[in-house]
């Protein structure tokens, strides 16, 4: 999600250098409520997670 990488490289490096980040998580961080723009096209369950990512 380009929305969720620009978010995180215009913030200050010295304040979140050495961190890991989850793109939903990053764009609820700057005000995104509704994430379904980012669903692909005619799906209307929750977003995919990624392999490395625990579900819990």
């Amino acid at each position: 999600m380009a929305d969720a990488a620009y978010a995180v490289l215009t913030r200050d490096a010295r304040k979140c250098t050495g961190n890991l980040f989850i793109d939903d998580e990053v764009l609820s961080d700057e005000g995104v409520a509704d994430l379904s723009g980012y669903s692909p096209a005619g799906f209307d369950g929750d977003l995919a997670l990624d392999i490395f990512v625990d579900p819990a």
